[in-house]
């Protein structure tokens, strides 16, 4: 555009705005979200993320929430939780499709949970509690942002658990799994007490308001029972704090050999702390007592289940996680997609997280 000999030049966030005024005059803006996608893609390193299962400590300084762009309130947060052996990199084909849609990139902002996912369940999803607490101290500390506190948790996989134990408050059946005696006789260290108590004694994090759930094993995977989960979980490093509460509480623990509920506690029967695989097993009592319990009254979610044989049809296995471990009661939805395990990219699967997204902010004020 010139005016007067000059050009003039203009630098437009895509993400922040579709038009410019200029001389009296407004102009649509043309924007392309894909090409940049690709090109992280190509250029970004690589995620690692099945050697970060074996090893966590190759993610210390990577895991926590990663955002896009600047926090922009009045825009929804959509969190997205990836699943075992996997990254962020996963959801990049449904954020394509997310952010191509007008309304949903006008309307929402979009972040990644990354982990290594050879950590227990229960580590990882209290990394993603502390990581939402400290999105919301630093960016809307007095709750004013009704953006920041309908925030929305789409989920793959083992992400899936880590968004079960984000929407639901703990139970006193956790600590009682392990022990016989009340969790402040073991006279832990203030550092090993808070680790611990962070695990295993939580409230429902307020501001998640919808969450949609991906090939989730709710009540574990027979995967994880075979052979080679088994070995490759022996092989799995476990972040080191917890290796050393475990080498302190496991002995003690192991004694009371008078504690009925000891011989149903996987970390027991194990010997050591479970790790990410260990954790997804059909007896791991954690798991069992999470379905039991409900989300938090405010939650809405959304089911969204993988099926090799036929789609729209209960029953079957996605080759992972069957259809009895991923089916919830009381979804708002459930959609069953001819697909393997890796239903994050699965073209029906994306247009329902779309429909969802939409459905959300018909029914946000």
């Amino acid at each position: 555009m010139e005016k007067e000999g000059y050009k003039l030049r203009f630098s437009c966030d895509p993400r922040r705005a579709d038009a410019i005024s200029a001389n009296g005059r407004t102009f649509p803006l043309a924007s392309d979200l894909t090409t940049p996608l690709a090109y992280m893609i190509a250029k970004a390193p690589e995620p690692a993320s099945i050697r970060a299962m074996f090893n966590v400590n190759i993610w210390q300084q990577q895991q926590g929430l990663h955002m896009l762009q600047p926090y922009q309130p009045g825009r929804i947060p959509v969190v997205f939780v990836h699943g075992l052996m996997s990254s962020p990199i996963a959801w990049l084909q449904m954020l394509n499709t997310v952010m191509g849609d007008p309304v949903l990139n006008k309307r929402y902002q979009f972040w990644f949970f990354m982990y290594p996912t050879g950590n227990p369940v229960l580590y990882s999803a209290s990394l993603l509690r502390a990581s939402l607490h400290t999105m919301q101290r630093i960016y809307d500390p007095a709750g004013r942002d009704p953006a920041f506190s309908n925030m929305v948790v789409v989920s793959h996989s083992m992400g899936g658990l880590l968004a079960r134990f984000i929407v639901q408050d703990s139970s006193p059946e956790y600590w009682n799994c392990l022990g016989n005696q009340p969790f402040d006789a073991y006279h832990l260290t203030p550092d090993e007490a808070t680790l611990i108590s962070n695990l295993l004694f939580f409230t429902a994090v307020p501001y998640v308001a919808r969450v949609a759930f991906l090939a989730t094993p709710h009540r574990g995977s027979p995967y994880a029972d075979t052979w080679y989960a088994r070995i490759g979980a022996h092989i799995t490093s476990v972040q080191q704090n917890l290796v050393a509460v475990g080498d302190k509480l496991l002995p003690v623990l192991a004694r009371q050999t008078g504690d009925a509920n000891t011989k149903r506690d996987l970390v027991l029967d194990l010997g050591r702390i479970p790790t990410g695989i260990d954790s997804l097993r059909p007896e791991n009592p954690v798991l069992k007592i999470s379905v039991a319990l409900p989300f938090a009254p405010r939650v809405v979610y959304h089911s969204i289940i993988g099926n090799e044989a036929a789609a729209n049809t209960p029953g079957g296995t996605d080759g992972i996680v069957p259809y009895w471990s991923s089916h919830l009661d009381g979804a708002a939805s459930e959609m069953i997609v001819k697909s393997d395990h890796s239903v994050e990219v699965n073209p029906r699967a994306i247009l329902e997280v779309r429909r969802l997204l939409l459905e959300h902010l018909a029914q946000t004020p």
